[in-house]
């Protein structure tokens, strides 16, 4: 057992919980608001606590791990493999799963639907890769991006974050214990950036009600205006970027047509 893991009926969480104050870096939440939850373990999508009392997640920990906290295969996979190696950089080497991998993902998970695969360390650099092979790709600066959508904390990721809370808070200098002016849309936002309205047909921000806002030809009130935006823009438009569910704000589903129109319009 590493030197750094006590069992679990060892632990000393008030220690920790010191520890952690002192130490851990806490960039959204101040001192006196943090205050973690100790965890022991997790068993599949369940966390279970300090005092063993099991808790069911339903955020997937931060909307992102869907087999759960704790998978044995997936845990039995990662040590298989860390048996071999620590770290192996993709550039100049070639070990065996990364092929496999890449096979498996294109033609079974995606079935098709593209080319080629890459390998980043988290969502908001997969953000960052997707947004530069995008202008590369095209010689476009802009990118089409909407409120309330959240893509990251990294610099482009997080200019095209359009929830004015969390961007402010990355990019926009405060005072020490100073909250943003949640009600401030923009703060340093990164030039080349266009802002489209959201599917949230609960509070439309286009006075629309769903389905009446469709046109004769179908087409969703938001799906015009995003249209109007690329067209408006052109020729200098990159890329439209999206969730498919908008999740930081509420989780937001769009109507079942939106995101096919949405493919529609940008093929």
């Amino acid at each position: 057992m590493s030197k750094f893991v006590t069992p679990p009926e060892e632990v000393n969480w008030e220690e920790l919980i010191e520890m952690d104050k002192k130490y851990f870096l806490r960039p959204i939440s101040t001192a006196k608001e943090y205050s973690p939850l100790p965890i022991a373990r997790a068993e599949g999508p369940y966390l279970v606590t300090s005092e063993n009392v099991k808790i069911l997640d339903f955020m997937s920990v931060l909307h992102c791990a869907n087999a759960g906290a704790y998978h044995p295969k997936i845990a039995q996979a990662i040590k298989e493999y860390a048996d071999n190696f620590g770290y192996l950089y993709e550039g100049g080497f070639l070990e065996q799963m990364r092929p496999k991998v890449c096979k498996f993902l294109i033609e079974e998970a995606f079935k098709g639907d593209m080319a080629r695969v890459g390998f980043v360390n988290s969502g908001s650099e997969a953000v960052e890769y997707a947004l530069m092979i995008a202008r590369v790709y095209t010689g476009k600066p802009y990118v089409i991006t909407r409120w309330y959508d959240y893509h990251g904390w990294t610099a482009g990721a997080v200019a095209n974050t359009i929830i004015p809370y969390l961007r402010d808070l990355a990019i926009k200098p405060t005072k020490p214990g100073e909250v943003p002016d949640i009600k401030t849309p923009v703060g340093g936002i990164l030039p080349y950036t266009a802002i489209a309205p959201p599917p949230y047909c609960y509070r439309c921000p286009l006075g629309h009600t769903y389905p009446d806002c469709k046109d004769r030809k179908g087409m969703l009130a938001c799906i015009n205006i995003l249209k109007e935006l690329i067209l408006a823009y052109q020729p200098y438009v990159a890329a439209v970027i999206t969730e498919v569910v908008q999740g930081s704000c509420g989780v937001f589903a769009p109507p079942p047509e939106y995101n096919p129109q949405l493919r529609q319009i940008t093929k």
